[in-house]
């Protein structure tokens, strides 16, 4: 049920919060208990896209290409449209990203700072500092950083589009602007589209053969959500040891001063508070239902069996690295403690990707104009295990 407006009185804005109304008119369910009655008979802005501009996007020529830009374009003026018709979603994700910027444009920790407004999470600042500090600049000149996750999905689909040449990268872009509940999404500030913008970044740089470009967008990945260190084997399988280190070293530089301002607010804003939370009935996983003595290392146990088969079967390719992240972080889902739409979402969209650069695409492309590999033998590696007779 909404909750009837009442003043907030903190640094953002005494202002009264109203209850987040989705674009169906809707007030999403708190609990397992209200999810059944959180139905819309009016379509989303987010379902409108596949059914208008997907067939279009499928052809070939000006009239695929206009309609990608097209859809692009609609994809931007409604996340603008509902962030205006949105502004103050009631989730403690919106309240915490809005405090942690404003807090690091003034020069403070947010880890260490308090938002009594939010409805939830009150202390601290419950992500990694990455995340923060790519929505500050957006929060700084819109005064808003969910500008930053509509930026994230646009640019996402914009480099998806050239991983894959011609059909296959237009129609991995359009799909990842058409997952179904992306704008629900944006508007309730889940930020999982930066942690995309940096694993889809690293398959635009494999593709433009840029080393600097990929440990780049690995530090964009690794800096911004606790749960992207899962794809560090990963990035060794497909990268190497070297590019590895680098990416580790450049998020270490930007997370440690953040941890080191107060070691035990980020332990316990970031760290401990994913240990300690009770467990959620409306959380998709299967965790709830596990043997007690299985819960805490079974996911674990799960990726890294799924790691030994990636390693036998996952194509060297941009196409391959993004199937791999999907699967990684989907399985990790299933088992974990806490999985909700966003994670899932954000799974789905890699294996989207993935599929979609797959297809008719070379198991591996060179690395470098020059004929350089970032990984020995990595070039010749996948067109050799798919070469026919």
């Amino acid at each position: 049920m909404p909750h009837p407006p009442r003043p907030v009185q903190t640094g953002l804005a005494a202002t009264p919060r109203r209850p987040l109304v989705t674009a169906g008119g809707s007030t999403p369910p708190r609990s397992s208990s209200q999810a059944a009655c959180w139905r819309s008979s009016t379509p989303t802005p987010s379902a409108c896209p596949p059914t208008t501009g997907g067939p279009s996007v499928a052809a070939h020529g000006r009239l695929a290409r206009a309609a990608w830009y097209c859809l692009l374009a609609a994809f931007l003026l409604g996340s603008v449209a509902l962030l205006v018709a949105s502004p103050r979603p009631d989730i403690d994700v919106w309240y915490l990203a809005q405090h942690a910027s404003r807090c690091i444009a003034h020069g403070c920790d947010p880890y260490s700072m308090f938002t009594p407004q939010s409805p939830e999470v009150k202390a601290g600042f419950s992500y990694l500092p990455g995340a923060a500090l790519v929505a500050t600049p957006f929060y700084l000149v819109l005064g808003e950083t969910r500008y930053a996750e509509v930026a994230a999905l646009a640019l996402s689909a914009v480099m998806l589009a050239g991983v894959a040449p011609g059909r296959a990268g237009r129609l991995a872009g359009a799909l990842i602007l058409c997952v179904p509940g992306t704008l629900v999404g944006i508007e309730v500030a889940w930020n999982d589209p930066l942690l995309l913008v940096g694993l889809v970044g690293v398959a635009w740089a494999w593709r433009r053969g840029s080393s600097p470009g990929i440990v780049a967008f690995l530090i964009v990945a690794f800096t911004v959500k606790q749960y992207a260190v899962l794809l560090a084997p990963l990035v060794v399988m497909m990268f190497g040891w070297r590019r590895a280190i680098a990416a580790a070293i450049g998020s270490a530089a930007v997370i440690l001063p953040w941890v080191l301002a107060s070691p035990s607010a980020f332990y316990r804003t970031a760290v401990r508070l994913f240990f300690v939370w009770p467990p959620r009935p409306d959380s998709l996983t299967l965790w709830a239902r596990l043997p007690t003595m299985v819960r805490g290392w079974l996911p674990f146990a799960a990726v890294a069996v799924l790691y030994l088969l990636l390693h036998r079967v996952l194509p060297r390719s941009p196409g391959g690295w993004l199937l791999g992240c999907g699967g990684v972080l989907a399985t990790f889902d299933l088992l974990n403690k806490f999985s909700f739409y966003n994670e899932w979402a954000l799974a789905a969209m890699l294996l989207i990707a993935g599929a979609a650069c797959s297809s008719g695409a070379p198991t591996s492309a060179p690395f470098s104009r020059a004929g350089r590999n970032l990984r020995a033998g990595g070039a010749r590696e996948g067109t050799q295990r798919t070469a026919g007779p």
